[in-house]
């Protein structure tokens, strides 16, 4: 198992956070919401002081930390834990831990009367008495559906005590990461440091906050997916999207379709070693991810990308064969929803993802149907999204699933932006191929397809606005980690890995660049209140061959992924790099692998 694996968070407790689009769901106070897509659409407005810089190491920035004066608090092996409440007592042992783990700090659960101490609460939203009605509720959507819990939380730190306060086990869970943060950053040889007092109150800016991981171009087994999940907690990220089918792979097993995982999960991109998630493997990897109140949303990417499926079950290929591309990385093969077994198939296996996944989404793709009719495709989805229903759960897809019929509250991906060119990441990695597209290699009818998959994409939002669809944004200029980086890194090995690492057909962008936006502008007009359900990165593993080369391109790009999802108001540049810089000792610890920016003087 990979050192990154035991700097985790566990609770068994479940982890839920209520939806909270609704403008009458949102807790005052909350400044009126104003028009025109600006920063202030997100109606937030906070209340107290932000430290600054290295005064305030946390990542994501709380809404609101304020430093007082007086003695530190002595943090070290002699501070024991308390707490009352069974609901959050797996929280507070795993926090133990945790710690132990971290700096062999062994601390133990001792009585209220102890001190130094760290209190943990649970307290109920009667009269706001616990002060967390100053942060809003979020907006968007939970990937754990309409009911939940309240991610809100606070921390006041004096000379004695640490006192921690939520409404649910998960509230309590995002302040004990912000009190991890605040305990490494200071801790020294001997395991102690000194915590400043401070009053923290906190809350997520955005409900869905999410990484949609490629397991399929290159395997990622559930030793390494588990130290993705435990960055994405450290980040206060709840959600972990596996896109685990694709052209080059399948990567669940699915009982009733064996080959599927024997057969289309044998390779991936190039001569990389295939594999693939057993069941056991698979549940083993929701209920880790939920301890750590992180959701596992699973893909199966359909109609198109469809290789790894006729290599395991040629007979459900039914596409003419004069319409494929003869390109291994322009796939033109197809579900047709014509086919005599394709929704045996699909009711077969989203029936299987269902059952293993407790949690309401499933992601079924969508995206690049290359050589498909439009009629076809939209037949396709919608009985798909009849599946998906029919089981109980609810839809997710890429943003071209909005050029079919769907329902209020599925959930479209945006991902192709007005101004990219008319190609897509190859899936072999051949970053030249993109740009061929000489008849040589794609045949006419495939090249047709492709550029009207694209020139659709501008009006994917707004057939999904009018069917009342909810829109996860992850912008590929901005939400895509598989950029390659734009600035030199501050150490001349890395180099190398800089040059391979990211498609080369994507402009490169800068850790600066890539911290510099805002959900409420990226996409004009959005009504953020009603129509946005989250926002996601996304990598895609073309150029990704192991685990060392997946840490370099999400680190540091995570954190400020995390802070634009989780915080407001917007933190600039000089004033965040200063926190980045101090978490280099974090992932040191960790035994995570991460780019050395030149943009960052780091600690």
């Amino acid at each position: 198992m990979p050192a990154a694996s035991r700097i985790s968070w566990c609770s068994t407790a479940s982890g839920e956070c209520g939806r909270s689009g609704s403008p009458a769901a949102r807790s005052e106070p909350c400044a009126p919401r104003k028009a025109g897509g600006s920063a202030g659409a997100l109606g937030l407005r906070w209340y107290g002081q932000r430290s600054q810089g290295a005064d305030m190491p946390m990542i994501p920035a709380p809404a609101i930390d304020e430093l007082r004066a007086g003695t530190p608090f002595p943090f070290s092996a002699r501070v024991a834990l308390t707490w009352t409440d069974a609901a959050i007592e797996p929280v507070a042992r795993a926090f133990l831990r945790e710690l132990h783990a971290l700096a062999g700090i062994s601390m133990d659960r001792a009585s209220e009367f102890d001190a130094p101490r760290i209190e943990l609460a649970l307290t109920s939203d009667a009269g706001d008495a616990d002060g967390l009605g100053q942060v809003p509720r979020p907006f968007g959507v939970s990937p754990l559906g309409d009911s939940g819990s309240d991610e809100r939380h606070s921390i006041v730190i004096d000379s004695t005590v640490i006192a921690v306060t939520a409404r649910s086990p998960e509230g309590i869970f995002r302040a004990l990461t912000t009190l991890r943060q605040l305990i490494e950053e200071q801790l020294d040889d001997a395991g102690e440091a000194a915590l400043a007092p401070r009053r923290i109150v906190d809350g997520p800016r955005i409900a869905w906050r999410g990484l949609s991981f490629d397991v399929v171009r290159t395997f990622f087994g559930p030793a390494e997916v588990r130290s993705v999940i435990d960055v994405l907690a450290l980040y206060k990220l709840n959600v972990l999207h596996l896109h685990l089918t694709d052209n080059q792979g399948w990567r669940i097993e699915i009982a009733s379709w064996p080959k599927l995982a024997t057969v289309g999960g044998a390779g991936a991109v190039g001569d990389r070693p295939g594999g693939f998630f057993t069941q056991r493997e698979y549940v083993d990897l929701v209920a880790y991810a939920r301890a750590r109140f992180v959701t596992i949303v699973p893909e199966i990417d359909v109609p198109g990308h469809t290789s790894a499926i006729f290599a395991a079950y040629p007979d459900l290929n039914t596409t003419e064969p004069e319409l494929r591309s003869s390109r291994p990385d322009i796939v033109s093969d197809y579900l047709d929803p014509r086919g005599p077994r394709t929704f045996e198939f699909l009711a077969d296996v989203l029936g299987e993802i269902a059952a293993l996944t407790p949690t309401p989404y499933l992601h079924i793709g969508g995206d690049e149907p290359y050589g498909m009719p439009p009629e076809l495709y939209r037949e396709f989805v919608e009985r798909a999204t009849t599946i998906v229903r029919g089981l109980g759960k609810r839809v997710a897809g890429w943003q071209e699933i909005a050029r079919s019929d769907l329902e209020p509250g599925d959930l479209i991906q945006y991902w192709i932006e007005p101004h990219e060119p008319e190609t897509s990441p190859t899936p072999d990695g051949d970053a030249d191929a993109a740009s061929d597209t000489s008849p040589s290699s794609i045949s006419d009818d495939i090249r047709a397809t492709m550029e009207e998959t694209f020139a659709q994409a501008g009006g994917d939002l707004g057939l999904a606005r009018a069917q009342g669809a909810q829109i996860i944004l992850s912008p590929s200029s901005i939400a895509y980690f598989d950029t390659p980086y734009a600035e030199p890194s501050a150490e001349h090995g890395q180099e190398s890995a800089r040059s391979r690492l990211g498609l080369r057909q994507y402009q490169p962008v800068s850790v600066e660049r890539s911290f510099d936006w805002d959900p409420a502008t990226i996409v004009p007009g959005l009504d953020l209140a009603e129509q946005l359900a989250g926002v996601e990165a996304a990598i895609w593993c073309e150029t990704v061959q192991d685990l060392a080369d997946l840490q370099f391109l999400l680190l540091p790009r995570i954190p400020g992924f995390a802070e634009r999802a989780w915080s407001s108001p917007r933190s600039s540049w000089p004033e965040y790099v200063q926190r980045l810089a101090a978490h280099a000792p974090i992932w040191r610890r960790a035994g995570w692998n991460y780019f050395r920016s030149s943009l960052v003087d780091w600690r």
